[in-house]
């Protein structure tokens, strides 16, 4: 008895004890050891604040957030009692940062390549442990690649302004290892010079390397005949002080078992035997024989034979040699040549058919029967007829007929599509924060749309997502189905619980060494107090990404898990070294050479904004060019370009001295991109064709062009499309200052279309339409301004710029144009393509002059290999319609492709 009443007084004092720890305030919270971090900052990231509720719960949570933070080595909470409440004293020890992270002594590796196996990046908080960690990483990076003794430096430089440190690491490569003796034993089928070549001793010997020609020279002992062939490490011997490897190998051949087929007209040798599992599972006994069997039935049904009959009949000649002969019957060819769909009546065909895995024949399928997915097929067409309002609707039995043809049937699938159910009201229940009529937006099964439950689940989601990104993110919702007033309506309810608003608290960057977290913050889209939105957080961390100074980004929160009403975003960003040395070096048949030295800060001042300074040489062109960009201007999504140029170049109708400057905006929408520039450029005429037909456009100009285009790219690849639309529309206004004083417009349409009717072969077609419009009368246009006709990126198997308006034998450029390039791509092995192609086109001065016997015509053949930016082209165009005293043919090398 008196235990009991012990415990009980215990479990009293106990939740009097809890009772008064609850109606405590905080009374006042200390935050002390900050030294770069504002301690407003971190008072925003605790969970409470003075004057609320003191509950420890809140003080771990408070605790968590710090750590989750990473800005601190050490967080200790003291908790006070006082008159007036709790005193919290949060005692921080702010993080050592790694401000840089720099390698020296990599060579022959690209330095990226070792920052891939680091676990350390800059941002980081600095301890000696994780640092000796990335030693031994660097180290056994090298082992694999065949280097051993390498040693690996430390070098820390102290930044303590910015209680920071830069670390270095200072890599020793060791010696390669090489092969010296390599013994093979056990070899029967094949000598030691097959072992040594895979081996390879001209590379230098790794455990990873080694092993990768092991597998390779096993998968070539089952690929002949050797199912059950192995090859050890017998033993292996490292002679350190000559770095020399000693290598014994030990080989298992095991029976060679040789494999017929008889009776396969419609699949070749090889293809079956790369389709049996014989060699793959490295057994020949009857249960693999049977699996090989059902594997090439698959096959052959695939190809159009379902009732392909194989046996299979294994001979031993001896321990060492046996045989397996594969028998096969492929009947008669079953292709499907069309399928019907008897009593659909509101249910779109193409809608049917595309869930069908049994597919009518045509140039992209095969087309063959495959019985065995009747019932697969069928269950997807009954879900079918239900996503369209069809509850009742049912699909009868298959009825196959053969055509006239060998081979050909038509599937008749009978279908009941019975009446159609009509949403006839949608209701919400709980909705405060949003109308109905903003949640109807939202949904796709409104009223007075066909009703489909296997849509609902996904509808209830994008509510929630609605919600989450409209500062909701604990949004509960519930789905329930009823019927309607009408019949074969339905009414459909969400019941939702909102939760309570949530708002963004502070934004914690780490990892900011040379940018400013301004820049950072307001290229987000999304800060403190403003409302939670998921969709938000994850276009910040692409707007991040976009600056450009950074080579990881993540954007995490903090407070989700706990469900606070005030959520913090932790942003950590890994600067990559902010200045680049491009070199770019270019050739083509017509304009010859040319290189590029550019020179780019991607981080000037701090600010994530890039500046450029470009030098250019070439034959026709050489100059020089600085540049400024801000990736996104004002914190929006424009991208604005400026730029001051000095260039000479030199054309067959000219050489000019141009010097001048622009500023450009462009926004791009998915696909979309649009932009508008100024461009103010002053042209010194150094030479030009003086018998031209407008001996007024030989001269100097000051021309401000004022411009404006759009485009749309729906391409799959820049550097080998395969498919997509592009298409470019600008118009350009160029106002000549003093001198003429010539104002004329400058009108381009381009478009180009990549198709592939089989997965090796692509169709593109391009057209380019170019006039220019006067302003007045008498206007001469500037000889560089006009339009020029033939070579590499026009009409090839001409030379550049010889087409078009002429005066007594010179060129004078035209102010209409077209071009229209067929070109027929073949894909011969790896990067290589082989190309066919036709050009037209037409350079005139007036639209009355266009005629079908004025365009010239050329067509030929060429050579690409395809490159990450682009294929090196070797065209050879022949002219079609050759005039007098004009060349048969021209060839073509070049960078990029014709349009």
């Amino acid at each position: 008895m008196k235990q009991k009443i012990f415990i009980f007084l215990l479990v009293l004092m106990s939740f009097l004890s809890s009772a008064h720890a609850a109606s405590e305030k905080i009374a006042q919270i200390r935050i002390s050891g900050l030294s770069r971090i504002g301690e407003d900052t971190v008072r925003h990231v605790l969970p409470f604040q003075e004057g609320d509720p003191f509950r420890v719960q809140k003080v771990d949570e408070a605790i968590t957030a710090l750590r989750r933070w990473g800005a601190f080595d050490a967080i200790q909470v003291d908790i006070d009692s006082t008159p007036e409440g709790k005193l919290l004293h949060f005692r921080l020890d702010e993080a050592t940062v790694i401000l840089l992270i720099e390698i020296q002594g990599n060579y022959p590796f690209v330095e990226n390549r070792i920052r891939k196996y680091f676990t350390l990046k800059a941002g980081d908080i600095y301890t000696p442990q994780s640092v000796k960690a990335q030693v031994d990483r660097i180290k056994t990076f090298y082992e694999q690649q065949g280097y051993i003794n390498t040693e690996v430096e430390i070098l820390e430089t102290a930044e303590p302004t910015e209680n920071g440190v830069t670390i270095t690491f200072a890599i020793h490569r060791g010696e390669q290892l090489r092969y010296r003796n390599i013994i093979v034993n056990g070899n029967k089928a094949y000598p030691l010079g097959r072992f040594v070549s895979a081996l390879n001793p001209w590379k230098s010997y790794s455990e990873k390397r080694l092993k990768a020609s092991l597998r390779k020279l096993t998968d070539f002992y089952h690929e002949h005949g050797y199912p059950r062939a192995r090859i050890e490490v017998r033993e292996k011997e490292i002679d350190y002080h000559l770095s020399r490897v000693d290598l014994q190998l030990e080989v298992y051949e095991g029976p060679h078992v040789k494999v017929e087929f008889q009776g396969n007209r419609h699949a070749s040798d090889r293809t079956l035997k790369k389709t049996m599992t014989i060699s793959r599972e490295g057994s020949f006994d009857q249960y693999e024989i049977d699996a090989s069997i059902a594997a090439l039935k698959k096959l052959f049904a695939e190809r159009g034979y379902p009732d392909a009959h194989i046996e299979a009949q294994r001979v031993d000649l001896s321990e060492e040699k046996k045989i397996i002969s594969f028998v096969m019957e492929e009947g008669e060819p079953q292709f499907i040549k069309q399928i019907r769909f008897p009593g659909r009546k509101k249910v779109a065909q193409r809608k049917l058919k595309k869930v069908m895995a049994n597919q009518e024949r045509s140039l992209h399928t095969r087309g063959p029967y495959k019985p065995h997915l009747q019932t697969r097929d069928s269950a997807a067409l009954k879900k079918v007829l239900e996503s369209e309002g069809f509850l009742d609707g049912a699909v009868e039995a298959w009825k196959v007929k053969k055509g006239e043809d060998l081979g050909s049937l038509t599937v008749q699938i009978p279908l009941s599509e019975g009446e159609q159910t009509i949403v006839e009201e949608v209701l919400f229940q709980g909705n405060h924060a949003a109308s109905t009529k903003d949640l109807l937006d939202v949904l796709k099964v409104i009223p007075g749309k066909t009703f489909d439950p296997h849509f609902i689940e996904e509808e209830r989601k994008q509510l929630l997502v609605f919600y989450s990104d409209h500062g909701y993110p604990y949004a509960q919702a519930k789905a329930s189905i009823a019927s309607g007033n009408v019949p074969y309506t339905t009414i459909i309810s969400y019941e939702i619980e909102e939760g309570p608003e949530v708002r963004i608290g502070e934004v914690l960057i780490v990892g900011d060494v040379l940018t400013s977290q301004k820049a950072i913050k307001k290229a987000m889209g999304i800060g403190h107090g403003d409302l939670f939105s998921t969709q938000k957080i994850v276009e910040a961390q692409l707007n991040i990404r976009r600056l450009g100074p950074f080579s990881s980004v993540s954007v995490e929160t903090i407070g989700i898990q706990e469900k606070e009403e005030k959520i913090h975003l932790l942003v950590k960003v890994e600067e990559q070294r902010p200045f680049l040395v491009d070199i770019e070096f270019g050739y083509s048949t017509d304009k010859q050479y040319v290189g590029n030295l550019k020179f780019t800060n991607l981080n000037a001042f701090g600010w994530a904004k890039r500046n450029t300074l470009k030098l250019i040489g070439g034959r026709e062109i050489s100059g020089v060019e600085l540049g400024w960009v801000d990736p996104r201007l004002f914190g929006s999504q424009v991208e604005m370009t400026m730029n001051t140029s000095m260039f000479y170049e030199e054309e067959p109708a000219f050489r000019s001295l141009k010097l001048g400057g622009g500023v450009g905006w462009f926004r791009r929408f998915d696909d979309v991109g649009l932009l508008f520039r100024f461009d103010l450029n002053r042209k010194y005429l150094l030479e030009g064709n003086v018998d031209a037909a407008d001996a007024q456009s030989i001269r100097n100009s000051t021309i401000l062009e004022t411009s404006a285009s759009t485009s749309y790219d729906s391409r799959d690849s820049f550097a080998d499309p395969r498919k997509g639309l592009f298409a470019l529309a600008a118009v350009t206004l160029l106002n000549e200052i003093k001198g003429k004083e010539s104002n004329f417009m400058k009108l381009s349409l381009s478009t180009e279309y990549d198709f592939s009717p089989f997965r090796s072969i692509t169709l593109s077609s391009a057209a380019r339409l170019n006039r220019i419009e006067r302003f007045g009368t008498n206007v001469s246009i500037p000889l560089d301004q006009r339009f020029f006709l033939g070579g590499d990126d026009t009409l090839r198997g001409f030379s550049e710029d010889s087409l078009g308006p002429q005066d007594l034998g010179k060129i004078t450029g035209g102010r209409l144009r077209w071009i229209l390039n067929e070109e027929l791509r073949f894909r011969l092995f790896a990067r290589f393509n082989f190309a066919f192609f036709y050009d037209v086109g037409q350079l005139t001065d007036d639209a009355s002059e266009l005629s079908i016997g004025g365009a010239r015509q050329s067509a030929g053949f060429g050579f690409r290999y395809v490159t990450p930016v682009g294929p090196i082209r070797a065209d050879y165009g022949f002219k079609l319609d050759r005039r007098t005293g004009e060349d048969v043919s021209r060839f073509h090398l070049t960078f990029g492709y014709v349009f």
